[in-house]
């Protein structure tokens, strides 16, 4: 019972923070969410999908594909741009390590919590 209070106690404010900059809408479709397919970015500069560590996007720039990623319901590619995220620490990127898995009914893996 303990597991369970906490458990939901953890995910609400993943949850309530999910949408990141103070920002409660969801993100507008790019090319990202309507061209590409899979583990996959647009990348501007090069005029097509491609992987997120091959891509020229910055960082603010992946987290914009991940958080767009996430809210089309495409957790595990957003798990995957994620994955290509320099700053594995920072708050924005462990939110949305916890977002993902919950958006897809899955338990938020502990390391997300600490």
């Amino acid at each position: 019972m303990r597991f369970l209070v906490l458990a939901a106690a953890l995910t609400l404010p993943v949850a309530a923070f999910a949408a990141g900059d103070n920002d409660w809408n969801p993100p507008k479709p790019t090319d990202t969410t309507k061209t590409c397919k899979g583990k996959r970015v647009w990348d501007e500069e090069k005029g097509r999908c491609v992987r997120p560590k091959q891509s020229s996007l910055n960082q603010d720039g992946l987290f914009d594909a991940v958080r767009e990623l996430a809210y089309a319901g495409r957790n595990e590619d957003a798990q995957a741009v994620l994955a290509a995220m320099s700053d594995q620490s920072a708050a924005r990127v462990l939110t949305y390590w916890g977002f993902t898995p919950s958006q897809a009914g899955q338990p938020v893996p502990c390391q997300c919590l600490l």
